[in-house]
């Protein structure tokens, strides 16, 4: 009987699909049952900073990662939509923006959802792992970066969008893992350790015997950041602070 309704069920989507006169289920369920309101946002803006690599050995899947280069721009678009879904005023959302991107000013920071095939996979965070990470700014490399296991918040998890949910199904044995990686950049005297005269961004997953790479090409300077924006929310930091004094 359960079969048989399945079967109904099918049939029918079927019928929606392929008959000429019928409506697209998807329009027909977005008519039917209530959506809400939608929120507009700069989501799109997000994805060029989104980087995905898949290494086989011969066809079988040996290591795959979606990263997110959490640019100036990453931070302030995740920083307007958490305000909105929090119901921040403008100032405690520049107050907001304004954090997040100080952290850019020292360090060099991606969330990594990591390929995870089975139990016995080692994690990242593990001494033991397989797998190494590190960064190469052109041809200068920093390595041993602060590698954390995380859960991604409502507004990461929304910017990653199918790269995340459909790996996190746990029906599935090949997810993904999601992590926090942050290469501190602050010792560094080097300009390249700032982004100022780079023309490419690597970040490199090592094993023994092959290597992973996930790359940013900077000949549009405009992927380096949002300082107009951060700028913008610490003018208007400030503005705040000396009304109150």
């Amino acid at each position: 009987m359960k079969k048989y309704n399945l079967l109904k069920m099918f049939f029918g989507f079927s019928l929606l699909l392929f008959l000429p006169n019928c409506e697209r289920p998807i329009g027909w369920a977005k008519k039917t049952f209530n959506q809400g309101t939608t929120v507009k946002n700069n989501k799109k803006e997000v994805e060029k900073y989104i980087k995905e690599s898949k290494i086989y050995d011969e066809f079988k899947t040996v290591g795959m990662a979606t990263a997110m280069w959490l640019s100036e721009e990453v931070r302030v678009i995740h920083g307007q939509i958490a305000a909105k879904r929090l119901g921040l005023d403008e100032q405690k959302t520049a107050d907001l923006i304004s954090d997040a991107i100080m952290e850019n000013r020292k360090n060099i920071s991606f969330y990594v959802l990591g390929y995870k095939y089975d139990d016995s996979f080692k994690m990242l965070t593990d001494p033991a792992c397989a797998w190494s990470v590190r960064l190469r700014l052109d041809d200068e490399v920093f390595i041993n970066p602060t590698i954390k296991s995380v859960e991604l918040d409502p507004e990461y998890n929304y910017l990653f969008k199918h790269h995340y949910s459909f790996y996190r199904e746990p029906y599935l044995l090949h997810f993904r893992e999601p992590y926090l990686i942050t290469f501190d950049m602050s010792s560094f005297k080097s300009a390249k350790a700032r982004l100022k005269d780079v023309n490419c961004m690597k970040l490199e997953f090592v094993k023994v015997d092959r290597i992973g790479t996930l790359t940013w090409g900077f000949k549009d300077k405009k992927l380096l950041g949002s300082y107009k924006a951060w700028k913008q929310c610490k003018d208007k930091k400030q503005e705040s602070s000396e009304k109150k004094s």
